[in-house]
């Protein structure tokens, strides 16, 4: 090997370092809000369910968040539903809110077409 090829691959190196440091920087300083995390992972599960049944209950989603856990890469921490009977109205919302599904009846979510 050369000294300018070295020289060059160290260089590379060396900026990819700098790279990955601003960005995991960047991550820790970022806010964590673990309930936004669990709502992300619980409507990820719940739109899986929608798509296969094409409809859900309210007693479908309380069965489908209860002992979901989700956690931030970065933090390393968990969180778990504990009260999935009060979790699953927030679900349900934030699938409403978000244009991701459809209200189909008295409690109950269909997806969005």
């Amino acid at each position: 090997m050369s000294a300018g090829t070295i020289v060059l691959t160290l260089s590379a190196l060396a900026a990819a370092w700098v790279i990955y440091l601003l960005v995991m920087r960047a991550a820790a300083r970022r806010r964590y809000d673990p309930e936004r995390v669990l709502l992300g992972a619980c409507a990820n599960r719940a739109l899986g369910a929608l798509r296969e049944k094409g409809a859900l209950s309210g007693a479908d989603l309380v069965r489908l968040v209860s002992g979901v856990s989700a956690g931030n890469f970065f933090t390393g921490g968990r969180v778990r539903v504990e009260d999935p009977e009060t979790f699953a109205p927030k679900v349900r919302d934030y699938l409403l809110s978000q244009g991701l599904a459809g209200r189909d009846g008295e409690g109950l979510c269909s997806l969005k077409k």
